[in-house]
């Protein structure tokens, strides 16, 4: 584990994976991954608007989904950041890191989906 992780939880957080750069991977909300050989670390807050068109239905607009992240250097860089998919901005330069949004699980249907049933699948690269 990095020895800044202690402090990269900007509110309380669960460890759950080590990705390395140019990796993809997923979070639950709540959930951080601190990626492996960067100093930075990830938490998916929570999705903050899903008004993506239900996959039943037949929209104009194909609607968007809004997470919130939030990310933390080694040297206490921190950010709040708010994303969308697909409609976007799906990217954010933290530092010298780009955190890429590449999808966000489930896919709405009629029914409202619990915040603790979504997936935000991420990459991370270099900038």
């Amino acid at each position: 584990m990095l020895p800044f992780f202690a402090g990269a939880c900007l509110l309380s957080c669960e460890l759950v994976t080590q990705p390395e750069l140019n990796e993809d991977f997923r979070l639950a909300p709540g959930q951080t991954a601190v990626i492996a050989g960067a100093d930075l670390a990830v938490t998916f807050r929570r999705v903050v608007d899903d008004s993506r068109c239900p996959s039943d239905v037949v929209c104009v607009w194909a609607g968007n989904g809004e997470v919130e992240l939030s990310a933390r250097t080694a040297s206490d860089m921190t950010a709040s950041i708010v994303l969308g998919t697909p409609s976007g901005p799906l990217e954010v330069v933290v530092g010298q890191y780009r955190i890429r949004v590449l999808g966000l699980d489930p896919y709405p249907g009629q029914s409202p989906i619990p915040q603790a049933e979504y997936r935000l699948q991420l990459r991370v690269e270099a900038e």
